[in-house]
């Protein structure tokens, strides 16, 4: 026996992604505190870590594509 998914046309996918911006403004002043106290501030060490193995100098500059609410960045 198999199932099929129904399909969803090509304009309600675009739809759910124009939402996406608007879901995570939605959500982005809690987030960073959820992510500090859910994760026992751990997430705070492994950024520095992170940062930190980049070795960025004074005077460079680093591009965060993925910045979601800036956390990297701002280390």
């Amino acid at each position: 026996m198999t199932t099929t998914t129904p399909r969803r046309d090509e304009a309600a996918i675009l739809a759910d992604k124009s939402r996406t911006p608007g879901m995570f403004t939605a959500i982005a002043h809690r987030y960073d505190f959820l992510n500090h106290a859910l994760s026992l501030n751990i997430d705070r060490r492994w950024r520095r870590q992170l940062v930190d193995a980049c070795n960025v100098k004074p005077g460079e500059h680093v591009l965060d594509v993925a910045t979601g609410t800036g956390d990297v960045a701002i280390e």
